[in-house]
């Protein structure tokens, strides 16, 4: 009795998440402690690299750029080996733009 169970962090879309933010961009964390929000033009950057369809390797991309879990060659390496010619370049295209901009946050790159 007694015991709150630990929040979690606000995820994009949700009504906890703190001020506006524009169609098609990603907000990481809420505010709360031990969390930052960053906010990043994941639809923008998916329209220059191929279309919106390849959202997901901007928002991929992004994600390794933000935590360096892993180097993006490795990745690049995947999507090399899993899709044919033009597809894997699009893909690719987009995960390094995503991870441009996890690396130097917005505004910065």
């Amino acid at each position: 009795p007694g015991s709150a169970a630990p929040s979690r962090p606000a995820a994009a879309g949700d009504s906890r998440s703190a001020g506006p933010r524009a169609a098609g961009d990603a907000r990481c964390a809420g505010t709360a402690a031990g969390y930052r929000e960053l906010v990043l033009p994941l639809r923008e950057a998916a329209r220059q690299a191929g279309g919106e369809r390849v959202i997901n390797m901007v928002a991929l991309g992004a994600l390794l750029g933000v935590t360096g879990m892993f180097p993006a060659a490795v990745l690049e390496e995947v999507l090399r080996a899993r899709f044919p010619g033009e597809r894997a370049e699009i893909n690719c295209r987009a995960m390094r733009s995503g991870y441009e901009l996890g690396v130097s946050g917005p505004g910065k790159g």
